[in-house]
């Protein structure tokens, strides 16, 4: 009961007190770059009141469940680079905010656009977009540990038309006689290449296709098969 009443008294204090803030994404773009890519110079040029933009919500004080959330926010005034727009959503852990609020923000802020018209999609949607959300074998000391990327080997895909397909690849950090000996998991691509994006030019090689790098060369050499 305690618990419960201390939950209570310190959601009642936020919601008279919290504050919200509009998170600065660029950062975490420039870290996760294959996995988290902002919309580009156009779009945001493009934006006007009736569009609709996500942006990152992040209470202070912190809520307990989550650290932010990201929410959609309806566009409804423009002047330059500065946006006024009302949330669209039900906040889950920002008891300060509810849908239809009045919120300010900046372009720079906007980490993603719904285009509703046809011709925006037509013109905006990248159909690459969800290419770097393919999965792959990973060896987890990759994007564990940072370790790099010593071998990489292309097998028949084992789920091709799944949401998120398997690429076949399959990406190890050493050059392990038997490759099966290795715990991978399979991830995003674009995960690993947010770590070492030195396979990036290969990753269009057919099946059957094997490379490996040594730890004194810089680029991949083809390899024979690993078995």
């Amino acid at each position: 009961m305690f618990d419960r009443l201390r939950t209570a008294f310190y959601t009642a204090y936020r919601r008279r007190w919290g504050r919200v803030l509009i998170c600065d994404p660029r950062p975490l773009a420039a870290q996760h770059p294959y996995t988290f890519q902002l919309p580009n110079a156009e779009e945001l040029a493009h934006l006007a009141p009736g569009h609709v933009v996500k942006l990152i919500f992040q209470s202070v004080p912190e809520g307990k469940e989550y650290g932010a959330e990201r929410m959609w926010v309806t566009v409804t005034h423009r002047d330059g680079d500065h946006f006024l727009g009302t949330l669209d959503n039900q906040p889950l852990d920002i008891p300060q905010l509810s849908p239809g609020d009045e919120v300010s923000f900046a372009a720079h802020q906007i980490i993603g656009v719904f285009w509703t018209d046809a011709a925006d999609r037509a013109r905006f949607d990248d159909p690459d977009a969800d290419r770097w959300f393919a999965r792959a074998e990973v060896d987890p000391r990759i994007t564990r540990d940072g370790a790099p990327v010593r071998y990489i080997r292309r097998e028949v895909p084992l789920d091709p038309e799944g949401e998120y397909p398997d690429t076949g690849w399959r990406i190890l950090s050493e050059l392990e006689d038997d490759w099966r000996n290795i715990q991978t998991e399979p991830l995003a691509i674009g995960l690993v290449l947010n770590h070492d994006d030195s396979i990036l030019p290969y990753l269009d090689a057919p099946i059957g296709s094997a490379f490996r790098r040594t730890a004194d060369h810089e680029a991949f050499t083809p390899a024979s098969r690993l078995h």
